[in-house]
């Protein structure tokens, strides 16, 4: 992948917003999400030892299945002592002195809107609270605090580990869910651009997938870097991210998948959506990627060389350190993967109704 292949795929990157900025599902959909991760003992002992700074692992066997989840991503964060001056630390790597840094807390809540929606238990009116996250916009990012020099997770294959062990367990075990999460890496290979007969390829490998349990749909990717996002210095990894949501795109060309965020999405039915999470190190980034039909038309050289754009907005970070990041995500994730599955039940149903 280089920059003029980037620039034929006609992307922008609109600056990326906070966690707080991140479109609502509805208040029904939050209030399942918030009951099922309160019921969960072993999602709050998680958040619990996160909260506690905690980076000893062996003998928590009350986390549960959340035990891996939390030790891969204290190794993700830990760096040992005899890599910190070793040659080869490049502008994106981190010297943390073998310990987490402590999460900075913004003092003030945002004014204008609320993190997102806060039922009551007893199942009366809910009200909109804050989580009190870690600061999150481009100012905060890791690639931007500075005096801070982030040094690269041990091995990129942790990362991934990390974060597609964390989507897994976060949802494996509720029964409003008809979706799963896999780590298998080769969804879209050698996919065709242009016109037909044209020569031109793009072969793309994510790190996983969020696929149905009903049929091979593809609802969102995967993708796990071991050092900060940097955007100015680092753009190859937004050109990566681009190439798979473009072979993604070209691979599946059916239908908006998944339909649930034309209802999230500012320009509603106005295009089609797709959803890519990221992990850079400790940071966790979600990309919701707009395109039209005649982006599509574009991609088939059939609209000639002035089509549309794929428009790839992009959240974050949410930071594996904070407990109230983590909460967050979680909710986001669980929300999703429920909205997802109601979608792919009516489309399941439907097709059967039409045999």
């Amino acid at each position: 992948m280089n920059e003029k292949i980037y620039t034929a795929l006609r992307v922008l990157r609109p600056l990326r917003k906070g966690i707080n900025d991140f479109p609502e599902f509805t208040k029904e959909l939050y209030e399942r999400a918030r009951q099922h991760l309160e019921e969960d003992d072993q999602f709050q002992r998680y958040l619990e030892h996160i909260r506690n700074g905690d980076l000893d692992i062996r003998g928590h066997r009350n986390l549960g299945s959340f035990q891996l989840v939390r030790a891969t991503q204290v190794e993700i964060t830990k760096i040992p002592k005899d890599t910190l001056d070793a040659p080869g630390a490049d502008d994106n790597s981190a010297a943390e002195i073998g310990v987490d840094i402590p999460v900075r807390r913004q003092s003030t809540r945002p004014r204008n809107r609320p993190d997102y929606y806060h039922g009551s238990s007893s199942g009366s009116s809910g009200s909109y609270r804050s989580i009190e996250p870690l600061v999150a916009s481009i100012h905060t990012a890791a690639s931007a605090q500075e005096g801070v020099v982030f040094q690269k997770a041990k091995d990129e294959q942790i990362v991934n580990e990390g974060i597609n062990l964390l989507l897994k367990t976060l949802t494996m075990n509720i029964d409003d869910v008809r979706c799963q999460w896999t780590s298998h890496r080769t969804p879209f290979t050698s996919v065709k651009l242009g016109p037909e007969g044209s020569t031109k390829k793009l072969t793309a490998l994510t790190d996983g997938y969020l696929e149905g349990m009903t049929g091979p749909r593809i609802f969102a990717l995967v993708e796990a870097k071991a050092g900060i996002r940097q955007r100015s210095k680092r753009p190859e990894v937004l050109w990566q991210e681009a190439a798979e949501i473009v072979a993604w795109i070209m691979t599946d060309s059916s239908g908006s998948y998944p339909n649930c965020l034309n209802d999230i999405m500012p320009n509603k039915g106005r295009g089609s959506y797709r959803m890519l999470i990221s992990q850079d190190r400790h940071e966790i980034f979600i990309s919701i990627a707009s395109y039209s039909a005649t982006y599509m038309e574009y991609l088939k050289g059939t609209q000639g060389e002035h089509g549309d754009f794929l428009t790839v907005y992009e959240y974050g970070p949410w930071d594996i350190r904070s407990s109230s990041n983590m909460e967050h995500f979680a909710n986001l994730i669980v929300q999703f993967c429920m909205a997802v599955s109601e979608d792919d039940k009516k489309d399941s149903d439907i097709e059967m109704s039409d045999d």
